[in-house]
């Protein structure tokens, strides 16, 4: 998350005109800190570096993604060779940064399964 954060703010000085969201990726929790642990006062200042971004959050994308591609009568082809505005459409108009997770993950899954094969 630290360095989300960091990433968001060279990227607004080296870029300042350039679209930034945070996705949050639920793979590993919910982004529910109690008060006072490092990760609650890690993700406030991740939060305060993403102000005026769009936050996505997103259910988690390991293995879960295939059940909304389904839903949407989409092959794993589909998904990584759609151009992402009609992967967000074919998906009932999800955002395009995650249309972007889902399609990143295919690939990566794709990838790795043709590498072991």
């Amino acid at each position: 998350m630290r360095q989300a954060g960091e990433l968001i703010e060279q990227t607004r000085t080296i870029t300042p005109g350039l679209d930034v969201a945070l996705v949050l990726n639920r793979r590993a929790g919910n982004f529910r800190f109690i008060e006072g642990p490092d990760e609650r006062r890690i993700y406030d200042d991740l939060l305060k570096a993403a102000r005026g971004c769009p936050v996505v959050p997103i259910a988690p994308i390991t293995g879960e993604i295939w059940k909304v591609c389904e839903a949407a009568g989409l092959s794993m082809i589909d998904v990584i060779e759609l151009p992402l505005r009609e992967l967000a459409n074919r998906l009932g108009g999800e955002n395009a940064w995650l249309a972007a997770a889902f399609q990143s993950q295919s690939r990566a899954r794709s990838k790795r399964s043709s590498e072991a094969s």
